[in-house]
């Protein structure tokens, strides 16, 4: 994972074994911002790293949240780039610090507060966020391959009289519709690997999935992982 170390200059004893350990453990970790040239670059850097990182980790202590610390601003940018913190975001407290002084996008995910050893908890906390996403990755896998086998199914089933019908209907009851084969231009306009495709026809749903098929869909998968938030939605039909 791409993870962004976000410390203040007096905790960089621990911010560094902290580094280490994720580095050991395969990760990709924007730690030392001192080695970064002044000036607005540097602003420049910190935002592009921070909105480009998979998880934010942010070392709680007192120099880290007092006025002035540049680590508030890291903090902001965070905020502003995971409107959803769950899984995106690692507090990791140093030492003791009042809830109530801590900034509301902090106190929106739970604290890691450790009784021993604050760096081998937190890369194990890393670990075990890194396998979550990875099991999540796999599972989107298994469902783009079931909806690739469904829509193959229509297509198998269409074109069994020897012609594709302009719209089919789906086992659940869900409108299909052709897109005629022919040429597909891969990329956006100032992308400069723009190229001609060929694609053969297929069929797409007609009207986006709904959270009521996809309910569906997760009772017929047992192995997907419904994504976060998942029971907090109320289904439509």
């Amino acid at each position: 994972m791409k993870i962004f170390l976000s410390y203040a200059s007096q905790d960089r004893p621990v911010a560094d074994q902290i580094n280490r350990a994720l580095l050991e453990q395969g990760h990709d970790v924007f730690f030392d911002r001192e080695d970064l040239p002044p000036g607005e670059e540097f602003h420049i850097r910190i935002r592009r790293a921070i909105e480009r990182t998979d998880l934010f980790i942010f070392l709680i202590s007192k120099d880290a949240l007092d006025a002035g610390s540049y680590t508030l601003n890291e903090l902001e940018i965070a905020a502003r780039r995971f409107t959803r913190p769950s899984g995106r975001m690692l507090p990791v407290l140093l030492n003791a610090t009042s809830i109530q002084h801590l900034p509301a996008f902090l106190s929106s995910v739970t604290l890691l507060d450790s009784p021993g050893n604050v760096v081998a908890a937190a890369a194990d906390a890393v670990h075990r966020i890194a396998s979550q996403r990875q099991r999540k990755r796999w599972s989107m896998v298994g469902a783009s391959v079931a909806v690739a086998a469904l829509i193959a199914a229509v297509v198998w089933s269409a074109r069994r009289g020897g012609t594709l019908a302009p719209e089919v209907v789906g086992r659940d009851g869900a409108p299909f519709m052709l897109v005629s084969a022919g040429d597909f231009v891969m990329g956006d306009a100032d992308a400069p690997l723009r190229r001609t495709l060929y694609l053969d026809a297929f069929y797409i749903d007609q009207y986006e999935v709904t959270t009521a098929r996809y309910t569906t869909f997760l009772a017929a998968n047992k192995s997907v992982t419904p994504p976060d938030g998942w029971q907090e939605i109320e289904l439509a039909r």
